[in-house]
């Protein structure tokens, strides 16, 4: 009697070891099966329209704010009289250089964000030297352009611009990353010069800021 019973709860034991199995292994299948759907969503959420090849010098030689050309790399003289001085904030101090973070303003709102890699503390003390240092990025978010009325351009797109257009522009991005089905950054370079890129933000298929790397590392 004492073995059939010892018997049974090993059978028992068993079968419930086998049922906690596959249920952990039905878990696991689901998840595999939601992640491999996630993943196919993100990959497909967006397609690109066009095969043409990204020309960074085109690019490059097609900069402009508010019309008026851009050299490549600009300083911050190169943007005209209509743009001041806004905020700032650098990492170095008086005997070392440091980098510099700041924006310039238009119509006396934000407008153009700037980053230079590495500045001397006089340089970035000195308005008039400031101005002649050369900027490593540039950038204008949506919000920027809307308050300040200035438009930075690269390639005729500007913020607010369709996504489409953007593709018709620019051709295929080197990388895409993707949030959701219309939204994301999309960034474009070339083997050709490896030291600068692009970026673009997009929500909604609206372009929202546009980012210039005139030198990818500092």
């Amino acid at each position: 009697m004492k073995k059939a019973f010892k018997l049974t709860v090993l059978i028992f034991s068993a079968m419930l070891l086998l049922s906690a199995a596959a249920c952990s292994q039905g878990q696991t299948d689901n998840q595999n099966s939601t992640v491999s759907e996630n993943q196919n969503i993100v990959s497909d959420a967006r397609s690109i329209k066009t095969d043409k090849k990204f020309d960074i010098k085109k690019a490059f030689d097609s900069i402009q704010i508010n019309g008026t050309m851009l050299p490549s790399p600009p300083c911050i003289s190169d943007f005209g009289k209509d743009f001041t001085l806004g905020t700032k904030l650098f990492s170095g101090d008086k005997d070392t250089s440091g980098r510099l973070i700041g924006n310039l303003l238009s119509n006396k709102a934000k407008s153009i964000s700037y980053d230079i890699y590495n500045v001397s503390n006089d340089e970035q003390s000195d308005d008039t030297k400031l101005k002649k240092v050369k900027l490593d990025i540039i950038s204008q978010e949506n919000a920027d352009a809307m308050a300040s009325n200035s438009l930075l351009s690269v390639l005729g797109i500007t913020v607010g611009d369709s996504m489409d257009d953007a593709d018709k522009a620019f051709g295929i991005p080197e990388t895409r990353s993707i949030t959701d089905s219309n939204s994301g950054i999309y960034t474009y370079t070339s083997n050709e010069d490896t030291s600068k890129m692009i970026s673009l933000d997009f929500k909604d298929n609206i372009v929202t800021k546009i980012t210039i790397y005139y030198s990818v590392l500092g």
